[in-house]
């Protein structure tokens, strides 16, 4: 089914369903009585999201991919 129609110009979306991948690490160490610090690492990979098709330029996929690093203060109560 078309996306949008314009000046007979049709773009077209396509998606497909696929397996995502999400692995993440931390560690966490006691610095003082009540207080400790963080380390966190995330990676995300969704695969091939899905295809936007424009006329003359043809069909654009998209992989998202992803690295998240989180550094963090905790207070114990």
């Amino acid at each position: 089914e078309p996306f949008a129609t314009a000046l007979g110009t049709t773009v077209s979306q396509t998606y497909t369903n696929s397996s995502s991948l999400a692995a993440g690490l931390g560690v966490e160490w006691m610095v003082a009585h009540d207080w400790s610090v963080k380390l966190e690492a995330l990676y995300l990979d969704t695969g091939d999201v899905g295809g936007l098709t424009l006329p003359v330029i043809g069909t654009i996929h998209a992989r998202l991919r992803d690295a998240i690093t989180r550094i963090g203060v905790n207070y114990h109560f």
